[in-house]
């Protein structure tokens, strides 16, 4: 017998996946899940990914403006906090929440790539390259895709448009 979380991710998942596929309602089962279940970060990175594909970065705030009270003791929050403040512009608010994120923990993948990418949009290179070599050495747990894509390669290109390239 399933329980009611596990019945909430089913309703949220199969709004996703199932042949009734629908994106609407994919993001408001998702909306209710995390109003009962506001610690589950696995649902809310899943959200915020829908979000991602579909383009509503707005939406994605939202989602973790509605869980962030019962989680501000969590700094992957922060990160992904960062991440639409990011596709939304709002810098400042980004690199604060990052910021909070690196806090609480200096080794949270998900601040350290926001924090990369707030350093970039404001054509910060030279601290950039700085804050990633700092924090190179925690990369040595990470997938090789996170490594790639999320930290190697933005180094790279930091490390390109510092030297003027």
């Amino acid at each position: 017998k399933a329980t009611e979380y596990e019945r909430a991710v089913f309703r949220a998942l199969s709004a996703l996946v199932g042949e009734d596929r629908d994106t609407e309602v994919a993001v408001d089962r998702h909306f209710e899940l995390l109003k009962e279940f506001p610690r589950d970060l696995m649902s809310l990175k899943r959200a915020q990914l829908l979000c991602f594909y579909v383009g509503r970065p707005d939406t994605s705030l939202k989602f973790v403006q509605q869980v962030l009270p019962e989680n501000q003791d969590r700094n992957y929050i922060y990160g992904m906090l960062a991440f639409p403040l990011l596709e939304l512009g709002r810098m400042d608010e980004a690199e604060i929440a990052a910021r909070k994120g690196l806090a609480i923990n200096k080794n949270d993948f998900w601040s350290q790539h926001n924090m990369c990418h707030v350093f970039q949009q404001e054509c910060r290179f030279r601290e950039a390259t700085e804050f990633m070599e700092s924090c190179s050495p925690s990369w040595t747990s990470c997938s090789s895709f996170m490594y790639a894509v999320f930290h190697f390669i933005p180094f790279v290109v930091m490390q390109i448009k510092k030297s003027g390239m």
